[in-house]
């Protein structure tokens, strides 16, 4: 079932700190690939990467609430009015997204930010952000972004400019502020609120930011095709696709399933709950009772499917069987299982649209009653994607 893009006001598009629109590219074999694998072609394939990715297409979450984009000199005030516009909407779905992406948290203040690194959020089309602190690559695409006033604006950045040297990689120039990873507290400023070092790679209406030179380089590496990218893992590139078929315009992916295991060490570590406590117990009472068969990749995000806002659910498996076995499974928990974060039955928060397995992949619609649902089951390492 093939999303359908229509206006619906009340949609749940609190991406707050972003902007967008629906870019992509071709890859391998002449393959039009769409927004979200498009945009894992510019990460490097590697363990870190691979744990967490975040995604969004703005473009198509405005056209969706029916929102103009606003115009390249707003002001801070007529920004912090078109958050709101996403804010207030009834169901706040994608904000565990919005604010994870680090660089957006900041971007608020546009004309400083704008001062301060010759763009701002306004211009942001299409965002990625992957792996943890402090190796984490953020890819912003804009139709607005500027490449000469972003070299006009450092240049003439007060604060940092004495700090700023330029390197050029594979023939993608970046912007360098301090060493690796280095924090100057001194030197604070909106884009950088600890005085934290940068890497800001402009190519068109593409930039990279990172805190590395090791991290921005793997970026763009990625992104040439010098690299294996994370479009070039079979399973994130399976879940990508199957994303992009469904035109969402946010997610969470991952390839690190080991997040998920039913595992008391790791849920004490990643928890901190305590052994034999009554969370605990229920927790794991809930984990075994529902768990999947052992999965490679899964995601999560949000579009509209037939004109109604649903959550979609990708899980990538070893095999075709493992895949029928999951979606038995995955339909069980969604029915009958209960969350281990909120205590309350999955039916109430996640009710059933569909759940298929296609290949070795399983996909679900799910309508999300409470907000983020879908995106703090997944972060949380929640009972609903818990495997054995």
């Amino acid at each position: 079932m093939r999303a359908k893009r229509g206006r619906v006001g009340a949609l749940a598009l609190a991406l707050v700190l972003l902007g967008a629109t629906s870019g992509c590219g071709l890859v391998g074999g002449g393959h039009h690939a769409g927004f979200v694998e498009s945009m894992l072609g510019q990460v490097p394939d590697s363990a870190a990467t691979r744990s967490e990715v975040l995604v969004s297409d703005h473009a198509g979450a405005r056209k969706l609430a029916g929102i103009a984009q606003p115009p390249h000199d707003v002001t801070d005030k007529s920004f912090g009015h078109y958050n709101r516009l996403f804010a207030s909407t009834p169901k706040r779905r994608s904000k565990a997204l919005a604010v994870n992406i680090q660089l957006f948290e900041r971007g608020s203040q546009v004309a400083e930010f704008r001062r301060e690194l010759g763009f701002s959020m306004v211009d942001a089309d299409q965002v990625l952000q992957a792996g943890s602190p402090p190796n984490v690559i953020e890819i912003v695409r804009g139709r607005h972004i500027d490449p000469d006033e972003i070299n006009h604006a450092v240049h003439a950045d007060p604060a940092w400019k004495g700090d700023l040297t330029e390197r050029s990689h594979d023939g993608e120039r970046y912007y360098r502020w301090l060493a690796d990873n280095k924090l100057e507290i001194k030197l604070r400023s909106t884009a950088r609120p600890i005085g934290e070092s940068a890497r800001l790679a402009v190519d068109g209406h593409q930039i990279r930011w990172a805190r590395s030179d090791e991290v921005v380089e793997g970026s763009i590496d990625a992104g040439h095709g010098k690299s294996k990218s994370l479009a070039g893992d079979d399973s994130m590139r399976s879940l990508a696709r199957t994303l992009d078929d469904r035109e969402v315009y946010n997610a969470f992916l991952t390839g690190d399933p080991k997040r998920f295991e039913v595992d008391p060490l790791l849920l004490v570590r990643r928890r901190r709950i305590p052994i034999g406590s009554t969370s605990m117990n229920r927790l794991l009472e809930e984990a075994r009772k529902h768990a999947l068969q052992p999965w490679e990749a899964l995601a999560v995000g949000d579009a509209v499917v037939d004109g109604k806002p649903l959550g979609v659910i990708v899980i990538a498996n070893r095999d075709g069987a493992t895949a029928k076995s999951n979606a038995r499974r995955l339909r069980q928990t969604l029915e009958h299982g209960s969350s281990a974060v909120t205590g309350e039955p999955y039916r109430n928060m996640l009710p059933v649209h569909s759940v298929t397995s296609r290949g070795n992949l399983v996909v679900a619609l799910v309508n999300e009653r409470l907000p983020t649902m879908l995106f703090r089951s997944a972060f949380q390492g929640d009972t609903l994607f818990a495997h054995t």
